[in-house]
């Protein structure tokens, strides 16, 4: 029963996210802002959370993505678990072979899972980002970036690495 419970959640999961790139695939304003260097004076702390699938795949080192398609970026980040304190922003950070580094904002998307398993009214911690796969290739290192009031926190240990080619 508990099998077929999460193959359900996964294939809807799947579903969402291939209908979310078909959305947003062509509209050239829905792509999330882009920004040409890491934020000024950000501190490198420890968050909760994790950048969980590109394009409805389960992320891991070994995961590989064709560039043909537009990135779309799935995950949650909190600044607090234990006082409930999620970002205000959250952006992901893409970094190239040759150290080259590109930030695109997010949108915020509901986590009632997140806030069901901490108890503490983490609704708001999800987040979604939409990259034109043709600007990213090779190895990257993605990071997170939270943000609260004028403060940027990069979230040092929920950095991944994937292959774009």
């Amino acid at each position: 029963m508990i099998n077929l419970k999460s193959k359900k959640r996964n294939l809807c999961m799947k579903l969402f996210f291939i209908a979310s790139s078909f959305i947003f695939s062509g509209c050239g304003e829905q792509h999330s802002e882009k920004f040409n260097s890491l934020p000024d004076n950000y501190k490198s702390i420890d968050c909760a959370g994790g950048i969980e699938t590109i394009n409805a795949k389960r992320i891991s080192s070994s995961t590989s993505i064709g560039n043909n398609e537009n990135l779309v970026i799935n995950g949650w980040a909190v600044l607090n678990t234990n006082e409930g304190i999620t970002f205000d922003k959250v952006q992901i950070a893409i970094t190239d072979s040759q150290g080259n580094v590109a930030r695109y904002s997010t949108f915020k998307t509901k986590r009632d899972d997140v806030s069901a398993y901490f108890k503490q009214g983490l609704d708001d911690s999800g987040f979604t980002t939409f990259i034109q796969a043709s600007s990213v290739k090779g190895i990257i290192d993605l990071d997170v970036i939270g943000i609260k009031g004028q403060q940027y926190y990069l979230c040092k240990n929920l950095q991944q690495q994937t292959n774009i080619h």
